[in-house]
C-alpha cells in the first residue's frame, strides 16, 4: 500500500465567475522512502498538485473539483480532501512540510531563524519547554550542514546568504518530523554549487530517515540524479508516469521527448539545442482534445483523420508498458 495515493485529483480556480482548470484528474502515488520527482515547464499544475496535497490551495478562488487524496501511516488513513479543520490541523503538523522555492520569501524577516524553527518544534505538540526545544534547533541546524548553529540561531534571515536561507527552510521542514517531505524547486536561483549541496542534503535526509520526498522541478539533470520515479505533468494533466531510468532512456509521451531533447549534453555537438515551439496553452483557453497537440512533433507526422482525434478527444492515461504510463493516442 502507498504511503501517499493520489485519485484523480481535479483543482479549478474561480475567476470572474468561470471555472479555470488548473490540474486535471491527475493520479500518482508515493511509497514510503521514494523520491517522486514532478516535472514540467511553469504553469502545468506542479505546484498546485502539491499544494492540494495538504490542502493548502485557498477556497476561494480554489475548488477542489474531483478525486482524492489519501494518507496513509501505520494504522491511520487520512482521506485529506474530507478531513475537518481538527483533523486537517493534525495532518499538517505531523506528516507533510514543505519546501518552498524563495525562501527569502517564505521566512519573517523580523523573527530570528532560531524562533521559526521552535515554532515547527512547539506546534507537533510533544515539546513545551524552551531548553528542549533549544537543544532541537541546535540539533537540527547540524543535520541540514550548518556551522555553529548556536550563532546561526540567532540571526535574522537578511543576514545569511541564499543558500543558507533554504539550509534553515529545511531545518523547519524537518523539526515537524514528517513522512513526507515535499520540496518545490528547493535550489531555484541558488548557484551551481549551492545546488548540489541542497540536493545532497536532500539525499543524506532520504537515506538517514526513510523520509519520502515529493521534488518539484523542471531540470531534468536533476531527475536523472535524484529520482526514483517521475510523473510528467503538462497543462494540468499528467502526461507519463515511470521509473526515472525509464524516462530518462525510453521516453514514450511527446512532450517528455521533447523536454529531454531539450536537456543540454557535455558531448561535443554541432546542431542547434532543440526547443518546444509555442507556450503552454492557458487555463482560459484549453483546447478540447489533447492539450499538447498545437506543439507535438509526433501530430505532423499523422494523418488527417488521426489529427482529427487529438483534436476532438482527451486522451485517456494508459499503461503502455509494465509501469509504464502515457497519456496519448498514438505513443508507442
Amino acid at each position: 500500500m502507498a504511503m501517499l495515493d493520489v485519485k484523480d485529483l481535479s483543482v479549478d480556480f474561480l475567476v470572474e465567475g468561470r471555472k479555470l482548470p488548473a490540474v486535471s484528474n491527475a493520479s500518482f502515488s508515493v511509497e514510503k522512502g521514494e523520491i517522486l520527482a514532478l516535472v514540467g515547464e511553469s504553469g502545468c499544475g506542479k505546484s498546485v498538485s502539491c499544494m492540494a496535497l495538504a490542502r493548502l490551495v485557498p477556497e476561494p478562488p480554489g475548488v477542489y473539483s474531483g478525486g482524492s487524496i489519501t494518507f496513509h501511516h501505520e494504522d491511520k488513513t487520512y482521506d485529506v480532501l474530507s478531513l475537518d479543520k481538527k483533523n486537517l490541523r493534525e495532518f499538517r503538523r505531523h506528516r507533510i512540510s514543505y519546501i518552498f522555492q524563495e525562501p527569502s520569501a517564505s521566512l519573517n524577516p523580523v523573527f530570528r531563524v532560531g524562533e521559526q524553527i521552535a515554532e515547527s518544534i512547539y506546534l507537533r505538540g510533544d515539546v513545551e519547554d524552551e531548553a528542549t526545544a533549544r537543544k532541537e534547533i541546535i540539533s537540527v541546524l547540524k543535520q541540514v550542514g550548518i556551522a555553529e548553529p548556536e550563532q546561526k540561531m540567532l540571526c535574522y534571515p537578511h543576514e545569511l546568504s541564499g543558500g543558507m536561507q533554504q539550509r534553515i527552510m529545511i531545518a523547519m521542514a524537518l523539526a515537524s518530523k514528517p513522512d513526507l517531505l515535499v520540496a518545490d524547486e528547493p535550489t531555484t536561483a541558488l548557484d551551481v554549487t549551492i545546488q548540489a549541496q541542497i540536493l545532497e542534503l536532500l539525499r543524506e535526509i532520504r537515506g538517514k530517515s526513510g523520509m519520502s520526498i515529493i521534488l518539484v522541478t523542471h531540470n531534468l539533470g536533476i531527475v536523472a540524479d535524484m529520482a526514483d520515479n517521475v510523473v510528467v505533468m503538462y497543462a494540468g494533466h499528467v502526461v507519463e508516469c515511470a521509473t526515472a531510468k525509464t524516462i530518462m532512456q525510453e521516453p514514450l509521451h511527446p512532450y517528455t521527448r521533447a523536454l529531454i531533447s531539450a536537456v543540454p549534453r557535455l558531448q561535443h555537438q554541432t546542431e542547434k539545442l532543440s526547443t518546444i515551439p509555442g507556450n503552454v496553452p492557458s487555463p482560459a483557453n484549453y483546447p478540447g482534445g489533447c492539450r499538447f497537440f498545437g506543439r507535438c512533433q509526433l501530430a505532423d507526422t499523422l494523418t488527417a483523420d488521426k489529427q482529427a482525434l487529438c483534436i476532438s478527444t482527451i486522451p485517456e492515461i494508459q499503461e503502455k508498458r509494465k509501469g509504464h504510463s502515457c497519456r496519448c493516442h498514438y505513443s508507442k
